[in-house]
């Protein structure tokens, strides 16, 4: 029998949401969504409209903004005034340090609340991302916290590190600070 969604994936980042998400829309036949790409998408949209994560026409530029979720077998694809953002453009240093900031903002929040809400009466959705259990879907039928360990991290991090081809030392040290900007994040 297939569930009824929304299924909820929550957790720290890089406890491995997205691989659990991405791995139940397989198994399940339904639609993957990573809020964390929404996030991204809004902030990449502030940046390029040389709006600051406190101005007050951050709300403005939203109201003046559609955003859609093309709900796809397996994935959604955001679209953000009719087109994709460019993946490469949400991925960049200057989104990654401001994704935070922007994502405190209660414009941004309801705005996206909102559309995320919308996205689950299109079918099965996966959703991974964080507060997903919590706030955006607090009566979701199946929900996950994932969490992870030390040990995890360290074979997360060689791993990433091998698939790079960047080879460093795996320290105590080194996996406090990735701890520490994973939650401060």
């Amino acid at each position: 029998m297939r569930p009824r969604g929304p299924i909820a994936i929550d957790g720290p980042a890089a406890s491995g949401k997205s691989t659990v998400a991405r791995g139940l829309a397989h198994e399940l036949s339904g639609c993957y969504i990573s809020t964390g790409e929404m996030y991204r998408a809004v902030t990449w949209l502030a940046q390029s409209a040389s709006v600051a994560p406190d101005a007050p026409s951050l709300g403005e530029l939203l109201a003046r903004t559609c955003l859609a979720l093309e709900i796809d077998q397996e994935q959604a694809r955001l679209l953000i005034n009719g087109s994709p953002p460019p993946q490469t453009a949400l991925r960049t240093p200057q989104v990654s340090e401001a994704v935070s900031h922007y994502a405190q903002q209660s414009c941004v929040r309801d705005w996206l609340i909102h559309h995320q809400r919308e996205a689950s009466n299109q079918g099965l959705v996966i959703m991974e991302g964080r507060d997903i259990g919590t706030v955006v879907f607090p009566d979701a039928p199946y929900k996950f916290f994932i969490t992870f360990t030390d040990d995890y991290l360290r074979f997360g991090l060689l791993g990433f590190m091998f698939k790079s081809m960047q080879f460093i030392n795996v320290n105590e040290t080194l996996i406090k600070e990735v701890v520490y900007s994973f939650y401060k994040s």
